[in-house]
């Protein structure tokens, strides 16, 4: 397995929602982030942390993920290490092309795709 791309930003951000459109072989993660954060070159989520402490940032961002030529989803629950919809690491692999999101439940998430492209256009201006 090489990592093409590793997205260690996305660390402690919040997983949203999965989408798959099965007739469009198309999938959306969204994923919350802390926009002052990603000015700074880091993308935590604002709010609780999986902690519990509590950050001073209120501009959250919607980050979403998007895959074209989806041929294989799995999104196990089972959550190994404790209940948690936090992302601890995030990655687009080769051989075979996919998307990878380990959750800090233990859990990982695979979308295997064509194209995996991140879309930060309601994360507004990261300069």
């Amino acid at each position: 397995m090489a990592v093409d791309e590793a997205f260690d930003w996305l660390h402690d951000s919040r997983l949203t929602a999965v989408e798959v459109d099965w007739a469009s072989a198309t999938a959306r993660v969204i994923i919350e982030v802390d926009t002052a954060a990603a000015r700074a070159g880091r993308l935590p989520l604002a709010g609780t942390s999986p902690s519990g402490n509590e950050r001073p940032s209120d501009q959250v961002g919607t980050l979403v993920i998007e895959c074209e030529g989806v041929e294989r989803v799995v999104i196990p629950h089972e959550e190994p290490w404790g209940p948690s919809d936090y992302v601890s690491a995030a990655r687009v692999v080769s051989d075979p092309s996919s998307l990878r999101i380990e959750m800090s439940s233990g859990d990982e998430i695979e979308i295997r795709a064509s194209t995996v492209r991140l879309n930060r256009e309601r994360l507004g201006a990261l300069s």
